[in-house]
């Protein structure tokens, strides 16, 4: 099982470029490592730069993300700092993620996109995705032929356990039985 990461406490955001110190990092994962055994990140800046070498104190895996965006200096940074800290954790760190949701947010076309993820696929050993949205990969298929492994994001807020687990296995299936080659991972909802 893994968790999504992103250890901002009140009063520090992305938003305010106001990101979490490396000792927040530490405190966080010292009380996730005996709850799941992979963190997935959603930035490789922004306070996120000890994570790797955190995660191995704890003994935690890591699927990396780098955050992508309409401003392309910003990609570059975060790109660079994915790719350095994949080859440079490649114990910690065992897949990797180019971009979170970056298609529904309407700030990248899809061409843009998978330069991004092919630039990224060259420069590391890890499989490599892009996670966002089932309908995105359906409304862009060619992104399936891109990334090692299909990243669903499902967000069922207000829903019964009992009915969120039902509807997420629906979009697996839904996924799995159009992407035969490729193995479709949707992370699991968090429980604390």
């Amino acid at each position: 099982m893994s968790l999504s990461f992103a250890p901002f406490r009140e009063g520090f955001s992305p938003l305010l470029e106001k990101f979490p110190l490396a000792e927040h990092v530490d405190e966080d994962l010292r009380l996730l490592a005996d709850k799941t055994q992979t963190i997935r990140t959603y930035s490789s800046l922004g306070g996120m730069q000890s994570t790797p070498e955190l995660a191995r104190k704890y003994g935690l895996q890591m699927i990396q993300g780098c955050w992508i965006d309409a401003i392309y200096l910003d990609n570059q940074r975060e790109m660079e700092a994915l790719i350095k800290s994949a080859n440079a954790n490649p114990d910690v760190v065992k897949r990797v993620i180019v971009g979170n949701e970056v298609l529904l947010r309407g700030e990248m076309d899809v061409d843009r996109l998978i330069g991004y993820i092919r630039a990224v696929k060259q420069a590391v050993k890890q499989p490599v995705s892009y996670a966002d949205v089932w309908s995105m990969y359906m409304k862009h298929p060619q992104l399936i032929n891109e990334v090692d492994f299909i990243t669903i994001i499902s967000c069922l807020i207000g829903r019964t356990s009992r009915s969120r687990w039902k509807m997420r296995r629906n979009i697996w299936k839904k996924s799995s039985s159009k992407w035969k080659t490729k193995r479709v991972e949707s992370p699991p909802a968090s429980r604390f």
